[in-house]
């Protein structure tokens, strides 16, 4: 019997860098091993009778994201990353990387990224430029990065199959944010009573068995067949390129869109667009553009797009306030609910101080002193999940 040995990334990446992304949620078997590698830059191995040490020298970038998607100023960093000190201690720099809305900066980072589809651009790999589009293999001893160049079209049902308007959208849908931030649009489909709109889906469905329904060639409906021809040759032989005015107008709607959540009132600027958004209203303009054959993105393809976007980003408004917040869909947890939850942590503080020398608080008594002092009726949920993460 023969015991073969699988090279990890460390190892491959001797004498070079190795670089990891979405660090927080490595296992910590995994962890484990970065500490020999970041000090004696070699890995050991111990299995299958094989005793050994590989070379491992290698400069290591990661990237992680804090605790809940948000980074908090108030607690220490040790805090806000789910990462053990003795493994952060042994990076030589660690910087913090905050999304802020700075007009200028904004102005800035959103002509760089669009200017790298202008149409005088030299010839660029757009492939890897926004999105990998990959899936990554590592299993039985198989390392190798297959191509996914696909568009995601998903449906999902809210949980209990009934969306309740009160709570945000994260409570909503049993999807971690990290995966439904990633969607270019999102859109509520929801089941009103409207007797005009009623009316006429009946009608729809009905007319589809009256008997002596015509063949009707002169309505505007694409045969299937030809949809798909036409989808596949506008993906295939359209490759638009944005011209000057649509880059413009793309750094223009984007500036607008950050500026929303400018409010000198609050202590904290709330997050109405991030990258994320931009780089999805270049794709919605390009796809806009296929859908013409055209081939330059131009200013009516921007508007269009931006009014898509528009209409998506209002799911992320706050059911209380009324205001987009991206960090409902970003972090499941919008500004709004985080100031609530720190009201919350204080006044529960001070409950338990007035206790005196009692030992503690009735659960049910603490809810109900909590909703005699404030404004707002206490969500007996949102008092549960608080308590457990605090």
């Amino acid at each position: 019997m023969y015991h073969v040995i699988y090279y990890g990334a460390l190892v491959l990446s001797d004498g070079g860098v190795c670089c990891i992304d979405e660090f927080d949620k490595m296992s910590d078997a995994t962890r484990s091993v970065l500490h020999e590698v970041m000090e004696q830059q070699t890995v050991s191995i111990a299995k299958a009778g094989i005793i050994t040490t590989l070379n491992a020298r290698t400069s290591i970038i990661a990237a992680a994201n804090p605790v809940g998607s948000k980074y908090d100023v108030n607690p220490p960093i040790s805090r806000n990353i789910d990462l053990p000190p003795t493994l952060i201690s042994r990076f030589d720099l660690l910087y913090l990387v905050l999304d802020r809305v700075d007009e200028a900066m904004d102005r800035k980072l959103a002509q760089h990224l669009a200017g790298l589809y202008l149409e005088d651009t030299p010839i660029r790999d757009t492939e890897d430029i926004l999105e990998q589009q990959t899936v990554s293999i590592a299993k039985a001893g198989i390392i190798t990065t297959l191509n996914a160049r696909t568009s995601i079209i998903a449906a999902a049902n809210p949980v209990g199959s009934k969306y309740d308007v009160n709570p945000p959208i994260s409570r909503n849908i049993d999807l971690p944010p990290t995966l439904i931030s990633r969607f270019d649009l999102l859109y509520l489909v929801l089941d009103r009573v409207d007797e005009a709109m009623d009316r006429k889906l009946a009608q729809h469905l009905a007319g589809l068995y009256l008997e002596d329904t015509p063949i009707r060639d002169t309505e505007d409906i694409l045969p299937l067949q030809e949809l798909s021809a036409y989808i596949d040759y506008a993906r295939s032989k359209i490759q638009p390129v944005i011209t000057e005015a649509a880059g413009t107008e793309l750094v223009s709607s984007y500036v607008e869109m950050r500026n929303m959540g400018d409010d000198p009132r609050a202590s904290e600027k709330r997050i109405t667009a991030t990258t994320r958004q931009l780089e999805s209203m270049i794709r919605l303009s390009e796809a806009h553009a296929r859908m013409r054959f055209s081939e330059f993105v131009e200013l009516q393809d921007v508007k269009e797009a931006c009014r898509l976007m528009r209409e998506a980003i209002r799911t992320s408004a706050d059911s209380r306030t009324g205001k987009i917040d991206m960090g409902m869909l970003n972090t499941g947890t919008g500004q709004g609910r985080r100031k609530m939850r720190d009201d919350m942590r204080k006044e529960v503080r001070g409950l338990l101080q007035g206790a005196g020398g009692a030992r503690g608080i009735k659960w049910s008594e603490a809810i109900k002193r909590l909703g005699d002092q404030s404004s707002v009726k206490v969500d007996v949920a949102e008092f549960n999940g608080f308590m457990k993460s605090a």
